[in-house]
């Protein structure tokens, strides 16, 4: 380990990904929501789909794609349901 004459040295320690604890236990410990019904609103849609898996932000914002320049809307009821029964296998 390199040092210099004052003893400090160039090795630098970070945790990047830090094992969970009984405090906290983390991002991947949430609770998976139960199914929803077809009558449910999109938020119950949004919270089964990501528990499924999906991106919050790309089901629930506008996106831009950079070919022409076209704004995607949020998808649908009927679009959550078809990607979350994608998801599901």
């Amino acid at each position: 380990m390199p040092d210099d004459d004052a003893g400090l040295t160039d090795e630098i320690v970070v945790e990047l990904n830090p094992a969970p604890t009984e405090d906290s236990p983390g991002p991947d410990h949430i609770a998976m929501p139960p199914k929803p019904t077809k009558n449910s609103p999109i938020s119950a849609w949004v919270d089964y789909c990501v528990g499924l898996g999906a991106d919050r932000t790309y089901i629930t914002h506008d996106t831009q794609h950079y070919v022409g320049v076209v704004t995607d809307p949020p998808l649908t009821k009927a679009q959550l349901i078809a990607l979350a029964t994608s998801l599901e296998g």
